[in-house]
């Protein structure tokens, strides 16, 4: 932005040179956006005939949006975390994300299974990086009982997010560099579904105790979702009498839009859709199922130094086709982002596989233009629930327990991501 002197007209039309590449951000300079993005700060110089002022704002006007729920996920180290704050601090810390613009906490519940075939899910009861990664551990009733109690003295809703974690040793032993739980098929299913209804129902009275919204009984497990509709269609029927909130099951479905389904039979989404044929469940009181999916690394960033409005237009054009079919087919039927995230090395920010990547660079300012693009593109989509999954939020080099509670990076104001999202979701004067 140019002052010349003795007038104050502004170069609208000038693309903004956003991020300068402050090496304590850890990110090169960019200069993706085409319009100045809330909650973002800026540098402006002014120049004069004979001086250079510098001054830094942070823009406090332009889009703003509070869906009916944005979820704060809170990932599965929080068992690690919770012995290191005492209780008062974390209700300050939740009512803290409350004042932010958060309406609720995801909580993730991790569980574990020894391979893609096995026929049992297990509680993980003590952390052992030999088995899973190091953060992987199974709540007790009590831990789970006490962060339940703090989400909701800070007047927060609460859902919880069971997760399914494959052994390390089968992970290393078949080339895997992520879990694959989407792949799970077990040998037997329905010696599985009842290893995991008996899982749910253990947890199912805490849930109640403190009016947990919603439970997501399937996270990215499309493997089953495709084979076994039938088998979740009795797991939902039979849980619903005993969960006083609302069922959901959220769908990787994004990696059959974009090739990386495994299973070959699925030949488009639409034919995944028509299978998963649970999206149409409502349990005996007429309660529909929330249909959730998980949004990671649509294609649409192609280049780098992408401008913001091109990835918000390629994203409402890589998700507007399937909402639409999943909405005329099931009108009742609420739809939301059930976990919504993005990898952040430059200029990959939501493009070619993050870990393929061999010298990566982190960008946040990629990051905040990503997650103003969602935000935007959930809108347009009508999108009224997200859970913001965690972990990219934050500062990636700094993100640790003993600094930051719940390793989440929400509160890490150093993160212009946060600085976004918080300012679009949190309306003026609040």
């Amino acid at each position: 932005m140019r002052f010349l002197p003795n007038t104050f007209d502004v170069l609208t039309n000038a693309q903004m040179k956003t991020f300068d590449g402050n090496p304590l951000e850890h990110s090169p300079a960019s200069a993706h956006t085409d319009h100045a993005i809330m909650g973002y700060e800026y540098e402006f110089k002014i120049l004069t005939a004979d001086h250079v002022w510098i001054t830094k704002k942070t823009i406090k006007s332009g889009f703003c949006w509070r869906p009916e729920e944005i979820w704060a996920e809170i990932d599965g180290a929080w068992t690690e975390s919770l012995a290191e704050l005492r209780y008062a601090d974390m209700v300050k810390f939740f009512k803290q994300l409350k004042n932010d613009g958060f309406t609720g906490i995801s909580l993730d519940m991790s569980y574990y299974i020894d391979s893609l075939y096995d026929n049992a899910l297990y509680e993980l009861q003590t952390r052992n990086p030999n088995i899973a990664d190091w953060e992987i551990r199974t709540p007790t009733l009590e831990e789970l009982n006490y962060i339940l109690k703090a989400i909701s003295q800070a007047g927060l809703n609460a859902k919880v997010l069971p997760m399914f974690y494959v052994s390390k040793s089968y992970i290393e032993g078949h080339g895997f560099s992520f879990n694959p739980k989407f792949m799970i098929d077990p040998q037997d299913p329905e010696l599985f579904f009842e290893h995991y209804a008996k899982l749910l129902e253990k947890i199912i009275p805490v849930l109640n105790k403190y009016g947990v919204k919603s439970l997501t009984v399937s996270d990215e497990t499309d493997t089953i979702n495709v084979k076994y509709a039938p088998l979740i269609e009795r797991l939902l029927t039979r849980l619903s009498g005993e969960f006083n909130g609302r069922p959901a099951i959220d769908s990787a479905i994004n990696n059959i839009m974009t090739g990386m389904f495994p299973t070959q039979t699925i030949h488009s989404w639409r034919d995944a859709i028509d299978r998963m044929t649970f999206w149409g469940w409502t349990s005996p009181s007429g309660v529909p199922l929330d249909i959730e999916y998980s949004c990671w690394a649509p294609p649409i960033d192609m280049q780098k130094n992408q401008r913001a409005s091109v990835m918000e237009r390629r994203f409402v054009e890589f998700w507007k086709p399937l909402f639409d079919y999943v909405t005329k087919r099931y009108p009742r039927h609420s739809q939301s982002f059930g976990e919504i995230g993005e990898f952040d090395a430059d200029g990959v920010g939501v493009g070619p596989s993050y870990w393929d990547i061999k010298h990566k660079a982190l960008d946040d300012q990629e990051t905040a233009d990503i997650w103003y693009a969602y935000l935007r593109g959930a809108k347009e989509l009508g999108i009224e629930s997200l859970n913001l999954w965690a972990f990219p939020l934050g500062d990636l080099w700094s993100n640790t327990l003993g600094d930051f509670f719940l390793n989440t990076g929400l509160r890490q104001k150093e993160s212009p991501a946060y600085r976004v999202i918080t300012a679009i979701i949190k309306p003026d004067g609040e």
